[in-house]
C-alpha cells in the first residue's frame, strides 16, 4: 500500500558552553543521533561526597580496574559539566548479602552523602536489594555491570554520567524552541502507563487478592518548564483493569507537584496515555479524563486548565518503508528518524498519525500510532506533531531520540522501578515522593 509521509525536522537542542554558563549551546539530531563533544550538561550538578563498592570478586573486577574506571569516570563527568569535586569518600569491596547494611553505614558515616556507584556483578539478586534500600534511606545509587567497569568505553561512561545527573537533580538538555502552544503559560506534561506485570507485595499472604491478580498504574509528572523533570507517582491496582484506577488521586497529587515546584498552577495539562489499544478508546476517555477534572476540582473549585489527551499504541502491525532508495537508512533500510504519516492508514474521523521517531538500530522500525482523543486546548495538528517528536528527544539516559515522548518513558522506568520497591514491606513512599521532587528522578 501506497500512502504518503513527510519528515518532521530535527528540534534544537540546548546545552550548555563548556568552562562558561552560557545555556545556549545549541546542537541539531542528525537521524535522531548526536553527541555532546564541546558541550555540557545544560545545568550539571557538582559531586563532592561519594562511594564506591564493588559487590564482584577481585578476581573478575581487580582493583586497578576499579581504579581506572574512577579515572575515566571523572575525567568525562568534568568534560561534560558534572565533576566530581573531591575523591570517595569510600571504596570497598563486599559481599552481596552486605547490601542493605552497607548503605546503612555509609549513610551515617558520611553526612551528606550525595551518590553511591555500586559495581555488580552480571547476575545477581544485589540490583534490587541496592534500589530498595537506597529509595528507603534516600541515598541516591548508581549500579554498573562489572563487564562495563573492565571495558570502560567512554560511549559508557558518557550514559552513567547522563543517568547520575539526572538523578541528582541536573538537566542534561532541553529543548531550544517549543511549540508556541507550550511556551506561553504554564504546562503540566504528564506520562501514564498502565504495567501488566505482576507484582508482589509483603501483604500478599493475608490478602484476598493475590499478586499475579494485581498490576502498576504509574504516571509521572513534570515539576519544571522545560519539561525535563518529572516527578513519580505509582498505586497498585487489579490487573483486569483497562483504565487507571485512582487516577484522580494520583493526578491530583502531579498537579500540587507542579506547583509546588513552579509557584504556578498549569494553565495545560498535555497528557501521553501509553496502552491504548482496539476498543479502549472510550472507556479510557471517558473514565480517566473525568478524574483529571474530579482532580483539579479537589485542588479548587474554579481550577479548570485545558487538556490535551493523548494515546499512544505500540502494539499495531503497521510498518513503514520508504518508496525511494535515497531516503532509506542504514543496513536494515528504516525511513528516517521524523517520519511522520497522518493520512491513509487512519482513521478519517478522529485525529491519529503514525510517527516514527527513533533512528532504527536493527530490523525494522516500528512507528507509535497516536490518537489525539480530546483537546480543548485546541492546539493545532501540526504544533502536536512538533511537540510529540521534541519530547522524544529529552529522554535522560542518552543522545538518541526514543520512540516514544519522554513523558511515558520515565512512566515505564517507574513501573520497573516500583516493582522492586513495592516488595519491600518497610518501603516508604512517602520518603520516595519527596526524594524524587526535591533531589531528582531516582528511577532515572
Amino acid at each position: 500500500m501506497r500512502i504518503d509521509g513527510r519528515v518532521l525536522p530535527a528540534p534544537r537542542l540546548l546545552y550548555c558552553y563548556p568552562n562558561s554558563k552560557q545555556q545556549n549551546c545549541v546542537t541539531t539530531p542528525n537521524n535522531g543521533t548526536w553527541d555532546m563533544r564541546g558541550k555540557n550538561f545544560y545545568l550539571g550538578v557538582e559531586i563532592r561526597k561519594w562511594a564506591v563498592v564493588c559487590f564482584a570478586e577481585p578476581a573478575v573486577v581487580p582493583s586497578h580496574n576499579i581504579q581506572s574506571f574512577i579515572g575515566n569516570l571523572c575525567k568525562v563527568a568534568r568534560e561534560i559539566g558534572m565533576p566530581f569535586v573531591d575523591d570517595y569518600c569510600f571504596c570497598r569491596y563486599a559481599q552481596s548479602d552486605q547490601a542493605c547494611s552497607l548503605l546503612d553505614y555509609l549513610l551515617k558515616e558520611f553526612v551528606d552523602l550525595q551518590l553511591v556507584i555500586c559495581i555488580v556483578p552480571g547476575k545477581s539478586t544485589v540490583y534490587g536489594d541496592l534500589k530498595r534500600k537506597g529509595d528507603l534511606l534516600g541515598l541516591t545509587t548508581q549500579c554498573v555491570r562489572s563487564h562495563n567497569v573492565s571495558k570502560n568505553s567512554p560511549h559508557t561512561l558518557s550514559n552513567l554520567c547522563m543517568k547520575i545527573n539526572s538523578k541528582l537533580g541536573g538537566t542534561n538538555v532541553v529543548i531550544s524552541s517549543p511549540p508556541p502552544s507550550v511556551t506561553c503559560e504554564p504546562v503540566l506534561f504528564v506520562g501514564c502507563y498502565l504495567s501488566r506485570t505482576s507484582v508482589s507485595t509483603p501483604s500478599d499472604t493475608a490478602s484476598s487478592v493475590s499478586h499475579n491478580e494485581t498490576s502498576i498504574a504509574c504516571i509521572v509528572g513534570s515539576v519544571d518548564g522545560h519539561p525535563t523533570r518529572f516527578a513519580p507517582v505509582f498505586r497498585i491496582q487489579p490487573r483486569q483493569t483497562n483504565t487507571i484506577v485512582e487516577m484522580r488521586d494520583m493526578m491530583k497529587e502531579a498537579i500540587l507537584n507542579f506547583s509546588r515546584s513552579t509557584g504556578y498552577k498549569p494553565h495545560k495539562i498535555v497528557i501521553y496515555r501509553a496502552g491504548i489499544g482496539e476498543g479502549t478508546v472510550d472507556e479510557i476517555l471517558q473514565t480517566e479524563l473525568r478524574a483529571v477534572r474530579e482532580a483539579c476540582s479537589m485542588i479548587d473549585y474554579n481550577f479548570q486548565p485545558g487538556f490535551t489527551f493523548i494515546g499512544l499504541d505500540v502494539t499495531h502491525h503497521t510498518r513503514l518503508f520508504a518508496s525511494n532508495d535515497i531516503d532509506q537508512i542504514g543496513n536494515s533500510r528504516n525511513v528516517p528518524a521524523g517520519t511522520l504519516v497522518e493520512t491513509g492508514i487512519t482513521v478519517n474521523n478522529l485525529f491519529e498519525f503514525y510517527l516514527v521517531s527513533h533512528a532504527g538500530i536493527q530490523g525494522t522500525s516500528r512507528p507509535t500510532k497516536y490518537v489525539v482523543m480530546w483537546d480543548d486546548n485546541r492546539m493545532p495538528p501540526d504544533e502536536i506533531h512538533e511537540m510529540t517528536y521534541q519530547l522524544c528527544h529529552t529522554q535522560s539516559r542518552c543522545t538518541r531520540s526514543v520512540s516514544i515522548p519522554s513523558p511515558v518513558y520515565y512512566a515505564k522506568l517507574v513501573a520497573q522501578r516500583a516493582k522492586i520497591l513495592m516488595a519491600d514491606e518497610k518501603f516508604d513512599i512517602e520518603l520516595f515522593r519527596e526524594k524524587a521532587l526535591t533531589d531528582g528522578m531516582l528511577f532515572a
